[in-house]
């Protein structure tokens, strides 16, 4: 019995974030690793150009291209912040006569006594330098064989994805079709979910997130109802990588694309929800017009990128909130949606439906973070200097 040659890849990643950095990480790590378990032989980066920091107009890197320079992996980035439909990538315009190695060291030939008198001349190994010639000679004209592609930003041109001998794969954090779309961790935590998981479908030069699936894998969320952003994202990037080290390895041993599923040949969501862009209108919090559920949900997919109330036309960044569990909230609290009012250790806010949130720390435009405590009895020393000589009154959030 013959063991194909396993074929070591040239890769080129495509990632930006945080989010990238774990599927990166696997594969640099392969790269140095044990050659008897190596698939990636080279490694190129391509991220975005660099972006202002939020503070100022300096540019700064992405954590991927960051990771490239301090490891020294080549990098690429595209001139044009906005699209790559017309980008001629200098990384591609060199292409190498044999992009792939194919390591001969764990080539291995298992023969029974029947094999022997059935190949007296050592037919087995024959075999296996016939595909071993037969895959050398499919890499010829390709100076990459596969693209990684992690949470890139652009929609990646026909182009550039055909001059990959395997095109590309991308690892998307969701149950395709379901959560289609740039934000798919946050819309899982809005809408409330109690499984989740990770994709791995090949490119498609016309639309994003449609390609034929892979590979796809469920696990439920620990504690749905109390879990934020930087968890989840944390879980399943490590699930990702995973799953896309196991698809390359597929596609290492077979030295060719797997066959895959369309989308509407998966089980499909009872109700679709596309995971559109988390607009900056959404990291206002308007009590006024959310639930005290629907708060906690987006408090928790979006507070570690900041949100906010406005409190008597002054915005206010809210580090700590919960839905209020006291029953006698409601009669505490009895105003109007978005009034609010100090009570034990947490300012109480009225929501629509009438439930209510306690928020348990707060912060200032330009001021430090403060407790609840500390935050009202600084408002009620604000509004005595105003004049106002009830300092109990209720606070109201637009």
């Amino acid at each position: 019995m013959v063991q194909l040659p396993r074929a070591q890849f040239r890769i080129a990643f495509f990632g930006t974030d945080r989010f990238s950095m774990y599927s990166l990480h696997k594969l640099h790590a392969n790269l140095h690793g044990p050659s008897q378990s190596r698939i990636v032989r080279d490694l190129t980066i391509i991220t975005p150009p660099d972006a202002p920091s939020q503070r100022g107009l300096q540019l700064r890197p992405c954590p991927v291209k960051s990771f490239a320079l301090d490891h020294s992996i080549p990098v690429f980035q595209p001139t044009n912040p906005k699209t790559i439909r017309d980008w001629k990538p200098e990384f591609l315009s060199a292409p190498r006569p044999n992009s792939i190695t194919l390591d001969s060291s764990i080539q291995t030939t298992e023969r029974s006594s029947n094999h022997d008198d059935d190949n007296p001349d050592g037919g087995g190994d024959a075999i296996g330098d016939q595909n071993k010639k037969k895959q050398e000679h499919n890499t010829r004209g390709h100076a990459f064989d596969l693209a990684v592609v992690v949470s890139f930003r652009y929609l990646i041109p026909y182009h550039i994805i055909s001059a990959f001998r395997l095109g590309g794969i991308n690892v998307h954090p969701s149950l395709l079709p379901q959560f289609k779309g740039p934000a798919p961790i946050h819309h899982t935590i809005l809408n409330g979910e109690s499984t989740t998981g990770v994709s791995i479908i090949d490119l498609d030069p016309v639309s994003f997130d449609v390609g034929r699936v892979l590979d796809r894998c469920e696990v439920p969320i620990e504690n749905p109802k109390a879990v934020r952003y930087p968890l989840l994202e944390d879980h399943l990037g490590h699930l990702g990588a995973d799953r896309m080290m196991y698809v390359i390895q597929k596609m290492s041993d077979l030295n060719a694309r797997l066959p895959g599923s369309t989308q509407d040949e998966l089980p499909q969501p009872v109700n679709m929800v596309f995971a559109r862009k988390i607009s900056k209108q959404m990291h206002h919090l308007q009590f006024s017009q959310l639930s005290a559920v629907d708060v906690d949900r987006r408090f928790r997919a979006l507070a570690h990128s900041h949100v906010f109330g406005v409190l008597d036309g002054i915005r206010v960044r809210l580090l700590d909130l919960a839905p209020c569990e006291d029953s006698s909230a409601t009669q505490i609290l009895s105003g109007i949606p978005g009034s609010a009012v100090f009570h034990t250790d947490a300012i109480l806010v009225r929501c629509t439906d009438g439930s209510v949130v306690a928020i348990k720390e707060l912060q200032m435009e330009g001021k430090r973070a403060v407790s609840a405590k500390d935050f009202f009895h600084g408002y009620q020393n604000k509004i005595k200097r105003a004049g106002v000589m009830d300092q109990s009154r209720i606070m109201e959030f637009q």
